[in-house]
Order: C-alpha cells, then structure tokens, then sequence
C-alpha cells in the first residue's frame, strides 16, 4: 500500500496543525469558507474542532481572517480505509457510491487489504 498524500490545497495547514487535526477540521468544516478567532481559547468552536494547540497554530497564522477549507472527499475517503472503514461505510459517509470509493482506493493501491472490511 502506498502512502496516502495529502492533497496540496490542504497542504499548508498539515503543515501547521498536523494530518488528523486538519482531517478533523475538513471533515467539519470542508467545502466552506469559515472564521478563524484572532484568539484561541479552550472555548472557541474551532478550538472544539481541532484541539486549542492546532487553533493557536491556525491563529497565529490566518486570525482574524476567513479560511476556505476544502471539501476533499476521495482524501477523507482513502483516510477512512486507512483507519479500517469499509468501502459501505465511506460511501454513506460521504455521499458517494461505492464504485467511486473503490475507484479512489485501486488508484490508491489500497482495495483488497488483508484484515480490511471489504464491500
């Protein structure tokens, strides 16, 4: 199996706050544009979202600002296999067929892993 990449419009927010806070964050928030505080603070939505750690990093970065968050579903989809889901669940999930998720996953080299729920 090959490593899943992260796709380059999420990029530099991997970079700042790490893969499973930016997937948390576009799992929530993807496919809008949305505030980030000019202060984090345990209490701010983000902050529920992310962790206050990733939001302090986004605050001192975007603050202030409006921040477009990818939708980026075939990403969510190949980090839902990574993490055991099956190619049903991914579907329901995020409102796709199967034949797209297992599409996703064979470009990916991922589809028929042992120990993997298949379809």
């Amino acid at each position: 199996m090959q490593a899943i990449r992260t796709p380059p419009e999420i990029q530099p927010v991997v970079d700042l706050i790490g893969v499973e806070a930016a997937l948390r964050l576009v799992e929530a928030h993807g496919g809008v544009r949305i505030e980030v505080p000019s202060r984090a603070t345990p209490s701010c939505a983000l902050a529920q979202v992310v962790g206050l750690p990733a939001t302090q990093a986004l605050v001192r970065e975007f603050g202030g600002t409006r921040m477009y968050v990818p939708l980026l579903k075939r990403w969510r989809g190949l980090m839902m296999r990574r993490d055991g889901a099956s190619y049903a669940e991914i579907a329901r999930r995020l409102g796709v067929s199967e034949q797209a998720v297992w599409s996703w996953l064979n470009k990916a080299d991922m589809t028929a892993q042992p120990g993997l729920p298949g379809l």
